[in-house]
């Protein structure tokens, strides 16, 4: 797992950016954008599970307006729940209030799930299934993280073959 990006800061506007020099540029073609109360609590969350936050640019108000994370060629950004520029719509409403994500899993293949696993145990989070052998050869488990969306992290234990994944998932 890695640790903290090194960072670099830069002042704009009397805001200060920082990004991490040594990080690849995001050009993952598809990146989530999650919403949540503290942009800077969770980007120090998911750095625990291996994450590197390629950049965090602030608010006027000093809190975190935006940032990206990074995992190998995959990333996600990490936005505040409500922002000045927020419509006011019902659905707008709905996901301030209610289950963030509901419906989507966020998945992400790791190169030792057991630590993964244990971080999130050590952080109290609620676990939707434990660590067991998925049909498809990853070892994996599911949790909702601090923030209220769901993530499913795994491993690749075993390389099967589409034969096998289809025998694996029908038993009988």
């Amino acid at each position: 797992m890695s640790t903290k990006a090194t960072t670099m800061t830069a002042k704009r506007n009397g805001h200060t950016t920082t990004t991490a020099p040594n990080a690849p540029p995001t050009t993952a073609p598809l990146q989530p954008v999650i919403r949540v109360e503290n942009v800077e609590r969770a980007c120090a969350f998911y750095q625990k599970l291996g994450f590197t936050q390629t950049m965090a640019v602030p608010a006027s108000d000093g809190s975190w307006a935006w940032a990206n994370l990074q995992f190998g060629a995959s990333a996600f950004q990490v936005v505040p729940i409500t922002t000045p520029n927020s419509p006011n719509t019902k659905r707008e409403k709905k996901t301030r209030k209610e289950t963030r994500g509901l419906g989507v899993t966020l998945y992400c293949n790791v190169p030792n799930v057991d630590a993964i696993y244990n971080t999130c145990r050590a952080a109290g989070l609620e676990f939707t299934s434990e660590l067991h052998n998925e049909f498809w050869g990853d070892r994996a488990f599911t949790c909702i993280d601090a923030f209220g969306y769901e993530w499913m992290f795994g491993e690749t234990v075993e390389r099967l073959t589409p034969e096998q994944m289809l025998a694996a998932a029908n038993p009988h």
